[in-house]
């Protein structure tokens, strides 16, 4: 009887391995009205920054296009440069960078705008989850509040991009985060955006997304005054 009920055991332990490794991760594991731990906020976004520069750096490969991607790709480096210090400052272990194995190249391309509009949707519903916190410390939030600026520009761009390919699939969804961003920059944790340029109402087209590159070298870290 013992050795059957270990064999159970072990039968539902492995049955349970491909749950964990499929475990969600960056915005993917954050859901409206939980509240996340400092370390859990920081690794999530790393790891969503970590997805997005995947994910368009596949896509270019995959299609031989540039506009918008790549400087968007550029940006993603710069956000992920924004977060690693706050690592450093607040001892908290940086998560592997596995996400190119987690990419998956769409048929047309068409679709890959449906994810950029999709992945900076959920982005910045990401950064709108954390920020709603009140255990963020001044400096995270300021580097939120900017990744999240920043991700309403891209966004802006893959929704322009979709309409030129006639689909408009993301104007709806963009201009209502336009207003969620306003309200919350409204709110006194945004206004303009830490990377030089005014994310909620920049019409330019991100292939003009240098300010986004620009590093936010003095973003990250602990004040320690």
């Amino acid at each position: 009887m013992k050795r059957f009920l270990k064999l159970i055991a072990l039968t539902l332990a492995l049955a349970a391995l491909p749950v964990l490794a499929l475990a969600a991760t960056g915005s993917a594991a954050v859901t409206e009205g939980t509240t996340y731990t400092l370390e859990q906020m920081l690794t999530y976004a790393l790891q969503d920054e970590y997805m997005a520069q995947a994910e368009y750096e596949a896509i270019r490969a995959a299609f031989g296009v540039n506009n918008p991607y790549l400087n968007i790709q550029n940006a993603e480096v710069t956000h992920q440069e924004a977060l690693l210090p706050l690592f450093a400052a607040y001892g908290i272990p940086v998560p592997a960078n596995t996400a190119a194995g987690s990419v998956v190249i769409p048929a047309t391309l068409q679709e890959t705008y449906e994810i950029g509009v999709q992945a900076e949707i959920n982005n910045i519903a990401m950064y709108q989850a954390f920020l709603s916190q009140d255990n963020v410390p001044d400096d995270v939030r300021r580097v939120f509040t900017d990744l999240m600026n920043a991700s309403q520009s891209h966004l802006n761009a893959f929704s322009r991009s979709l309409e030129k390919t006639g689909t408009g699939l993301g104007n709806g969804r963009e201009n209502g985060l336009n207003r969620e961003i306003a309200d919350t920059q409204t709110r006194g944790m945004g206004g303009r955006d830490g990377f030089g340029y005014n994310a909620v109402n920049n019409s330019d087209n991100c292939d003009g997304c240098d300010s986004c590159t620009t590093s936010a070298r003095s973003r990250g870290g602990r004040n320690r005054n």
